[in-house]
């Protein structure tokens, strides 16, 4: 794990060729590969509630799985992916 190893990744990405924007890296050892940070359905409390418990929570915090994560691009699309969910609850 040296600069070595990083080294090609960050010149490539300094180039004009290289179209990548927004994006995170994992890189060392000779390997690369994209991070992403993921957010999960989760759970929402009901309308009905003005905040919810640290019990309400331990209940509901199987809602937030890792099978079906959604990959904001930007603090706003994070924030469109919780109105939407908002939106769903009954």
């Amino acid at each position: 794990m040296t600069v070595d190893n990083v080294a090609p990744l960050v010149v490539h990405l300094a180039s004009s060729a290289c179209t990548e924007t927004r994006q995170i890296f994992s890189v060392g050892c000779g390997h690369v590969a994209r991070f992403a940070v993921g957010i999960a359905r989760g759970w929402c409390a009901p309308p009905t509630v003005d905040a919810p418990t640290s019990e309400d929570v331990a209940a509901n915090l199987a809602a937030s799985d890792l099978d079906d994560l959604a990959f904001p691009e930007s603090m706003n699309d994070a924030t469109r992916f919780v109105a939407r969910r908002l939106a769903e609850v009954p």
